[in-house]
């Protein structure tokens, strides 16, 4: 599935970022801004802050094989349209509803262009590389584009940022509910109390609600207190690595069962001669009907970190971000 593979390469492309903040920081930047153009239904946001990329340990060891990944385009890009791909891009939004039914999901991207720079680049170099005709109309608020022999594909602009189906670019029913703004996502209660608690100038937050059999539900269904109703997460990642993920319960003697049973497995894995070394900064903490858990490392963990898995990311990662 397109959806999961453009998942899938955000999380690595996440790996290769940083910040400078820390986990704890007083100066979070609210998620509700970032929102406020999804629609209510929305069960579940992911996002990504594109623009510290390069400003980390992990890409300075790995963003070479990004680059290589797609040097072609991005090179075309460059040269035909003056868009530098790296550089200007800034955050990636990923959303759907809490069963990650591809149907509802968007993907809001957003960096130093819009629309007109954008149309007349995707003009020129379908003319010149395939030797195709491109047209541009508009369907309402959407934008469609028309290419010879091809299906029409949507999307929708707001200023800077272009909000797309990632699993159906030729499906416009979800694009249509984004830009008739007839809901919003800062409305909905249950997902805004989760995005209440992440940092969203970080280099990944995210937070949804988790509801039904399906979806968010399975990923959780390993845990002996049960299913958690929300969850919500914090990452940075410069020298040092800092993550903190919540869970949220129906009550209190859930989410403390749930911390007990994470503090076990935590002080079990840490016995582990592998483990261990980087779990040493875990804690667990219960208040309430929230069970959080929190992870640093220093520098010279993630170095030892890396160590382990660098053949394993040079192997995969290329394949990944093209997503084969």
């Amino acid at each position: 599935m397109r959806t999961i593979s453009v998942v899938a390469s955000l999380a690595l492309v996440v790996a290769c970022k940083g910040a400078d903040n820390t986990a704890s920081a007083p100066s979070r930047e609210p998620a509700s801004a970032a929102v406020s153009f999804l629609p209510k239904d929305t069960g579940f946001v992911v996002g990504v802050s594109v623009r510290q990329l390069q400003t980390s340990t992990l890409w300075d060891r790995y963003g070479a094989l990004v680059k290589a990944s797609r040097q072609e385009q991005l090179t075309a890009l460059q040269t035909e349209c003056g868009i530098d791909v790296l550089a200007d891009l800034d955050s990636i939004i990923v959303a759907g509803d809490p069963a990650f039914d591809e149907r509802t999901m968007v993907l809001a991207i957003t960096g130093k262009w819009d629309e007109s720079k954008v149309n007349a680049c995707f003009e020129k170099l379908l003319a010149k590389g395939e030797r195709k005709q491109l047209a541009i109309t508009k369907d309402g608020k959407l934008t469609r584009y028309s290419v010879d022999g091809g299906d029409d594909v949507y999307a929708y602009w707001m200023g800077s940022t272009v909000v797309l189906t990632p699993g159906a670019l030729e499906d416009k029913v979800r694009l249509a509910e984004v830009a008739s703004a007839a809901t919003s996502a800062k409305d909905n209660a249950a997902l805004m109390t989760a995005l209440g608690k992440v940092d969203a100038g970080a280099t990944l937050w995210g937070g949804g609600v988790i509801t039904g059999a399906g979806g968010a539900s399975k990923m959780f269904s390993a845990m002996e207190a049960g299913t958690p109703s929300s969850a919500w997460v914090t990452l940075r990642l410069a020298k040092t690595v800092e993550v903190a993920l919540g869970l949220g319960f129906g009550d209190e003697p859930q989410a403390k069962t749930t911390g007990d049973h994470l503090t076990s497995k935590l002080a079990a894995a840490g016995a582990d001669p592998t483990l261990g070394p980087f779990l040493a900064g875990a804690k667990v903490t219960t208040l309430g009907t929230v069970a959080t858990i929190a992870l640093a490392l220093d520098a010279k963990q993630v170095d030892r970190a890396l160590a382990l898995v660098d053949a394993q990311l040079r192997s995969k990662l290329p394949e990944l971000l093209r997503g084969d």
